[in-house]
This record gives structure tokens, C-alpha cells and sequence, in this order.
């Protein structure tokens, strides 16, 4: 999941690079097609998304000893609570045999 995460987070890292070059490039051509509110917009986007892409990519072997933790956590619950159903279903039959033992006899 992280991989395609990581290849995602690339990709829209290269066109938002591409949108905010194109839209510099317009302005400092004078092509007058981008206000320049608009790049300063993008221009603030584009940085917040590179930290955030920086930040997830320092983290990532962080996020997957969490992920794989609580993945454990939730296999242990599980196991615990179909214990306790085979506990329950193994009394369940061993008065059932009691019971047709005792009704033969």
C-alpha cells in the first residue's frame, strides 16, 4: 500500500511542479492567461505538498511498524474471542454428550 502511496504522491508532486512552472513562465513572458494571485495560490500549494510528501516519506518505515502493530493487536483480539467461542461450543457438547450418555444409560 505505501509503494503505491509513494508513487501516487510523486506523481501529483511532478504536475503540480509542472502547473506552478507553467504558470511562472507565463507571467515572466507577460502572456497576461494567470493572475498572479493564482500562482502565489499554487505556488503555496505546491510547498505544503512537498512537506507533506517529505514528511510521509521520513515516515514511512514508522507508519509501517504502527500499521504492522496494530495489524497484530487485531489478529490477537480475534484469536481471543474465537478462543472463547471454542470454549463455549466445547461446553456446549460435552453436556450434549452428558446428556445422551446419561439418557442411555
Amino acid at each position: 500500500m505505501i509503494k503505491f502511496v509513494k508513487f501516487f504522491g510523486i506523481t501529483m508532486f511532478f504536475i503540480l511542479l509542472v502547473v506552478v512552472a507553467t504558470m511562472y513562465l507565463s507571467i515572466f513572458k507577460g502572456e497576461g492567461l494567470v493572475r498572479p494571485v493564482a500562482v502565489v495560490f499554487y505556488t503555496i500549494i505546491f510547498i505544503g505538498y512537498a512537506l507533506t510528501l517529505r514528511y510521509v516519506w521520513h515516515k514511512e518505515i514508522q507508519i509501517e511498524i504502527q500499521q504492522a502493530r496494530m495489524e497484530a493487536e487485531l489478529a490477537k483480539q480475534e484469536a481471543e474471542k474465537h478462543k472463547e467461542e471454542l470454549e463455549k461450543i466445547k461446553k456446549e457438547f460435552e453436556e450434549f454428550k452428558r446428556k445422551i450418555q446419561g439418557g442411555e444409560a
